[in-house]
């Protein structure tokens, strides 16, 4: 596993962090902490990345059962590095700490899974760049102002309604694992 990425994006942030308070800079609006989170989450799924796919495809083990060990070995490493930011965070007095950033997260992450989950049935190969991708640009589209009716509504969803995000995006990663 490729733990670079999420090593490098955690020590960036909380750089930046640190900066702020150091800075004695007000308190982060939600934009600039949303999109440090989409940050995390796509170095966390980055990580997913099976370099071995086509190698271990004839294994008795299963996409999804590999898929499981990854996740299993990401999730923990990925709270440990909200919680480091948002103790930083709180240290520093630039970041509120709240529940809200992890089921957020965790809503992101789903969605990202699920990207993942989805394009390693065709292209295992450009799967978790791409679904490093989604959550950034779910983020960014978020915060931006556009003027598409009904964007905001569908890119402010996983904001609105995180558990039902968490759920329905966990459910196509499930199923979908199940077909590969």
């Amino acid at each position: 596993m490729r733990w670079r990425p999420l090593g490098a994006v955690t020590t960036a942030i909380g750089l930046v962090v640190l900066a702020l308070g150091a800075a004695d800079a007000p308190r982060l609006a939600n934009p600039p902490v949303m999109i440090a989170i989409a940050l995390l989450i796509a170095a966390a799924v980055l990580t997913l990345d099976d370099p071995a796919h086509s190698l271990v495809a004839a294994v008795p083990c299963g996409f999804g059962r590999r898929l499981a060990h990854r996740v299993a070995l990401v999730v923990p490493a990925t709270l440990a590095c909200l919680a480091s930011i948002g103790w930083v965070g709180r240290r520093a007095d630039t970041v509120s700490g709240s529940s809200q950033i992890l089921i957020v997260a965790a809503a992101l992450g789903a969605i990202a899974v699920a990207t993942h989950v989805l394009l390693a049935q065709w292209r295992p190969d450009v799967a978790a760049p791409v679904a490093a991708v989604v959550p950034a640009c779910w983020v960014v589209l978020g915060v931006t102002p556009s003027s598409v009716p009904g964007l905001a509504e569908v890119t402010d969803l996983w904001l609105n309604h995180p558990w039902a995000v968490c759920a329905c995006a966990s459910a196509v990663a499930v199923v979908a694992a199940r077909r590969i």
